[in-house]
């Protein structure tokens, strides 16, 4: 698989998990997530561990974010032959109110372009 077309499909995996999320659906994200998931949450104290803890954590989420729209901007897909690492700025509106986030996530790479989402692992989280 070329380089742009893996970058393309993870930016468009993200963009379509955001669009679910802002309107207060986390099963897309939940989707993308292997069996060991890590999650770092800046309101929780330790790491989240397993993609059992995280859609707990989501499941009680699901339904009350709900914001206006959301920007993602200056998305990067780094990667290897095996790995792809997503960075971008993001930017949640509700009202008045602007939330500026910065994520990185991780992507263990397995498979074909027919198969990829399946196989889309390892997806790191981290917001500052």
């Amino acid at each position: 698989m070329e380089k742009r077309t893996i970058s393309e499909t993870i930016i468009d995996l993200e963009s379509a998990a955001l669009e679910a999320w802002h309107d207060g659906n986390p099963s897309p994200y939940l989707e993308l997530y292997s069996k060991d998931f890590t999650y770092f949450d800046p309101a929780h104290e330790k790491r989240i561990d397993g993609c059992d803890k995280i859609k707990e954590l989501y499941e009680n989420m699901r339904g009350k974010v709900k914001m206006d729209r959301f920007e993602m901007m200056n998305p990067v897909v780094q990667q290897t032959e095996t790995m792809a690492v997503l960075t971008y700025n993001l930017l949640s509106y509700s009202g008045e109110a602007i939330w500026k986030e910065n994520y990185r996530k991780t992507a263990i790479l397995h498979g074909t372009s027919h198969v990829f989402s399946k196989y889309f692992l390892n997806f790191v989280h981290y917001t500052c």
